[in-house]
């Protein structure tokens, strides 16, 4: 199940959350989703849930700064995991998944990414992952990967950092999990 791209931030997102944090199901949940989450004080993310935030959204959830979180990405990724429970996704230059007892800094990724809907890909294939059967965290890492691993391959292939749209890493993501299930 994903949550949150386009849900805005109402009482019917704060409910939907409610609801499947009374299930078994594995959520991964982005955007305003995370807003409406970080107003929920008291609310303890179930263990196969994942938290997809920038920096910006990751600041409301631990009320700091966004400057204060991209000086040390990988301790507020911790902190966050440690506050909230679940699994945190913090997405940016040097993505870092934190989930205990370990923390991961995905080697893949660039600044093509930097825009908006990348993120909304990457929240969908870690909930694709998650519908095939993975486990979260290896949802998570896999997806944060691929996700990366597209941008990269977009920067070798000779285009420009600033031309990569969303739409590309849709059309780019059968090709990319094609040659990785051959390596």
């Amino acid at each position: 199940m994903l949550i949150g791209p386009g849900f805005g931030v109402n009482e019917k997102t704060k409910k939907l959350l409610l609801k499947l944090s009374k299930t078994q199901l594995p959520v991964v949940v982005d955007a305003d989703a995370i807003t409406v989450l970080s107003q929920m004080r008291n609310f303890s993310v179930p263990k196969n849930w994942i938290l997809t935030p920038h920096a910006g959204e990751l600041s409301r959830l631990i009320d700091r700064p966004s400057k204060e979180i991209e000086s040390d990405r990988l301790k507020a990724a911790k902190f966050a995991q440690e506050k909230w429970g679940g699994i945190v996704v913090l997405k940016g230059f040097h993505t870092v998944i934190a989930c205990a007892p370990v923390s991961v800094i995905v080697p893949t990724g660039n600044a093509a990414l930097g825009k908006a809907g990348s993120g909304d890909v990457l929240a969908g294939m870690i909930a694709g992952f998650l519908a095939q059967g993975l486990s979260a965290e290896r949802a998570a890492m896999l997806g944060c990967f691929v996700h990366g691993l597209m941008a990269d391959q977009w920067l070798v292939s000779g285009k420009d950092v600033l031309s990569l749209q969303p739409s590309d890493l849709l059309e780019q993501l059968p090709q990319t999990l094609s040659r990785l299930r051959h390596f």
